[in-house]
């Protein structure tokens, strides 16, 4: 095989204006479709899932106490009237207010990987435009842009389904640490301070 059979099947495949219309367009479609779906869905039941491990995590921990350090038995054999009782309570109450409210830090640096991404995104799709338009009426090449984005939609209307079932019914049920994960952090930290 010569050069000019390779040059030539490159040219009907790779490099002809329709497989990079197509290329452009599958790359800006994936990128749209993740970003929309990590910020409509994912980050949200992320979050969810998080926090729903960390709660099994700590209960799971809280049981492995022994009964001599168990905060609830120590508690229970105060003998504490109703006055005592609702002052703790009161107390945790506010001491837990002050931990409810989102982490500004955090929120500002979401935002702002949020709005990039989505600057990133406007950005892409103004300059494939940009293209298709160069493509068309200035170098007036014969591209059927309708067939590619139709055929593109479709593509992903079915991966874009795939991926949401996916996340929604495996990943988020996969747990990413063990079970005793924040016990074993605990006794490291305390191992750790006692040295």
């Amino acid at each position: 095989m010569n050069y000019q059979n390779i040059y030539n099947i490159l040219e009907k495949s790779v490099l002809n204006e329709k497989f990079r219309i197509n290329f452009f367009l599958h790359v800006l479609i994936m990128f749209t479709f993740l970003t929309v779906f990590f910020h409509v869905f994912l980050s949200k039941k992320l979050f969810g899932a998080f926090g729903g491990q960390l709660t099994n995590q700590l209960n799971n921990a809280l049981q492995n106490v022994p009964p001599k350090f168990n905060l609830n038995n120590n508690l229970n054999s105060l003998n504490l009237n109703k006055e005592s009782k609702f002052v703790i309570k009161q107390t945790l109450d506010n001491y837990r207010s002050g931990y409810d409210k989102p982490d500004e830090a955090v929120e500002s640096h979401n935002s702002i990987l949020i709005r990039n991404v989505y600057i990133i995104n406007a950005t892409l799709w103004i300059l494939f435009i940009i293209y298709i338009i160069g493509t068309k009426f200035v170098f007036h090449h014969d591209v059927n842009i309708f067939h590619i984005v139709l055929e593109n939609l479709v593509t992903f209307a079915v991966i874009g389904y795939a991926e949401y079932y996916f996340f929604m019914n495996y990943a988020l049920d996969y747990p990413p640490v063990t079970p005793n994960y924040i016990t074993t952090q605990i006794i490291d930290l305390l191992k750790s301070k006692i040295t």
